[in-house]
C-alpha cells in the first residue's frame, strides 16, 4: 500500500490533468485537503511539496 500523501499527490495530480483545477487557478488551502482526504494537514502539505516540485511535468 502506498503512503497517503502519494496517494494524495496522485489524485490532485489527476485532477489538474483533468483540469479540475484550471491554469492559473489555486488548489484548496491545506486544511480544505485535509477534511476532503480524511487526513491530517501535515499529509497533505508533505503531498503539496510534491506537487510543487512537480509543477514541470504537468
Amino acid at each position: 500500500m502506498e503512503p497517503k500523501y502519494k496517494h494524495i499527490l496522485e489524485t490532485i495530480k489527476t485532477q489538474i490533468i483533468e483540469e479540475k483545477y484550471p491554469a492559473g487557478s489555486m488548489l484548496p488551502d491545506q486544511n480544505t485537503l485535509a477534511k476532503e482526504f480524511k487526513t491530517s494537514r501535515m499529509t497533505v502539505k508533505k503531498a503539496d511539496v510534491g506537487v510543487a516540485g512537480r509543477d514541470r511535468e504537468l
